[in-house]
């Protein structure tokens, strides 16, 4: 995952808790989790990629965001 915000590119687990930032609300108190050094973040955000089906489970089709979240979409 990679994001740009004005200017500056984050990836990984950083990328990640920006957008959960930016989304505001109920997201943003996962930006706490910025104080954890990026290498052990990007450690977690790596092994959660590589097992998000076993830790999520594979769904057949994806949700359609409601209208406030497609307001949020840069498309």
């Amino acid at each position: 995952m990679a994001l740009t915000i004005d200017g500056k590119t984050y990836t990984k687990s950083t990328a990640v808790l920006k957008s959960l930032i930016a989304l505001g609300g109920f997201w943003s108190i996962f930006g706490v989790f910025l104080i954890i050094p990026k290498p052990i973040r990007d450690w977690i955000y790596l092994w959660i990629a590589k097992n998000r089906y076993k830790v999520f489970e594979k769904k057949d089709s994806c949700r359609i965001p409601t209208k406030k979240e497609r307001e949020k979409i840069l498309l």
